[in-house]
């Protein structure tokens, strides 16, 4: 091997995994579709523990090379600490319609019932659960989509 080549592949992986950033939300932080609008492929959103109150869509599409990640902070054994509720603005709480997304380690739970911001008055079963939730499309190529749900 070339001297000279071993310095550019080292550059070109470095600079490859440099553009990739975490982006952190919790609860009072920053919003999780602020963070799915900032994403781009090789991106990681983790999710801090407690419960988020919005209906959240993807925004843009990963690569096969640089899926997205969507992931509970605490791992595998927090995922019920980690909890999308939705807020009721749209039948389905978490929509994914774009591809090479890695989804793990958090809930998605429609019951409204606890939302603080709900109000009070009517409980009917349209006010306090989603149709749906989570909704999942890709190209309909194989292995395009969400490519792991956790």
């Amino acid at each position: 091997m070339s001297p000279l080549l071993l310095p550019l592949l080292f550059l070109g992986f470095s600079t490859f995994c440099g553009q990739c950033a975490t982006i952190s939300i919790s609860p009072g932080g920053t919003a999780f579709q602020d963070a799915l609008d900032e994403v781009n492929p090789g991106d990681v959103i983790e999710i801090g523990h407690g419960d988020y109150w919005e209906d959240i869509k993807t925004t843009i599409d990963g690569t096969a090379d640089m899926p997205i990640t969507i992931r509970g902070a605490g791992g595998t054994d927090d995922r019920d600490n980690v909890v999308l509720r939705g807020d009721g603005t749209s039948s389905r709480v978490f929509e994914v319609k774009h591809d090479y997304y890695i989804i793990e380690d958090f809930t998605v739970n429609g019951d409204a019932e606890d939302d603080p911001d709900r109000g009070t008055g009517s409980d009917s079963i349209k006010e306090l659960w989603r149709d749906i939730l989570i909704y999942a499309t890709g190209r309909r190529f194989p292995n395009h989509g969400v490519v792991t749900l956790v």
